[in-house]
């Protein structure tokens, strides 16, 4: 009887919590883009171009500060990065920047969609 009672028991129990079905939202928005991370002195007055985006010349107000960086990033460098949002679409991006009117970094990147891709200055 006892056995017959534990097994019905098992069996409901197995049964409801194989039907359960539960949602997680964290209600995030993807953003599809290429961060350019340096000292601000390297990056003030590049000039960043892709083929939905063109900054002529860095200035502070293109910039921002990371809010987590890792404690060996911050004892490595005295100073904090800051970096430059390039927002793009899916696919293939060719990023150029400029420095004194010439090319210092050329690339073709492929950014997935909801990808952040990192180059570090």
């Amino acid at each position: 009887m006892i056995s017959k009672t534990i097994t019905s028991f098992l069996c409901v129990f197995i049964l409801s919590s194989c039907a359960t079905y539960s949602v997680v939202s964290n209600n995030t928005v993807e953003e599809t883009m290429i961060l350019i991370q340096g000292d601000y002195k390297e990056l003030a007055g590049l000039r960043i171009k892709t083929k939905n985006f063109f900054i002529d010349s860095v200035e502070r107000s293109h910039t921002y500060k990371e809010k987590q960086q890792s404690l060996n990033q911050l004892n490595n460098n005295s100073r904090r990065m800051v970096s430059i949002k390039v927002p793009t679409t899916p696919g293939t991006t060719n990023l150029k920047i400029y420095k004194d009117g010439k090319v210092i970094y050329e690339k073709d990147l492929y950014v997935g969609s909801g990808q952040i891709r990192k180059i570090k200055i």
